[in-house]
């Protein structure tokens, strides 16, 4: 008999190790009864490293259960000067970034509800550089509506 197992958790690092500055925000913060099928996510990214800008980054966008990107919001992302590409997928934006330096970067685009889901747990947002993977930063946001009871 061969058995084998594996235990895997995630950690996040402490704020202060990222050399990426990272703030995800929904709009609106608050519940309101059209947030419960769709909201924004506003995402802040500024370069905190030794370094006086990052190389290309990538910021990474895990959707909330149940919901997906609205394609159109985030191909919007690509008439900034600072957005090389995204690329769409059901449970993940990827924004590619040319560079990231001590300036805010800001960009925001659309979720909708697919399927209602209950209890909703927060997703995680990653920034990092594409040519050092060692450096990035991880943030998590909630969906508006997912510490309502009345959410399905």
């Amino acid at each position: 008999v061969y058995l084998q197992t594996s235990l895997k958790y995630n950690i996040l690092p402490k704020k202060e190790d990222f050399p990426f500055a990272l703030e995800v925000q929904t709009l609106p913060p608050t519940c309101e009864p059209k947030a419960h099928t769709s909201f924004q996510i506003s995402v802040n990214v500024s370069y905190t490293g030794s370094r006086p800008a990052s190389n290309m980054a990538i910021v990474d966008v895990k959707m909330v259960s149940g919901f997906i990107p609205l394609k159109p919001t985030v191909k919007m992302l690509e008439r900034s000067d600072n957005v090389s590409r995204t690329e769409v997928s059901s449970n993940h934006v990827l924004i590619y970034l040319d560079k990231v330096t001590d300036q805010s970067l800001s960009m925001s685009f659309t979720v909708t509800q697919d399927i209602p889901v209950r209890d909703l747990k927060p997703a995680i947002v990653k920034v990092y550089d594409y040519y050092e993977t060692a450096e990035f930063a991880i943030a998590e946001y909630n969906a508006p509506c997912s510490k309502d009871p009345g959410n399905v």
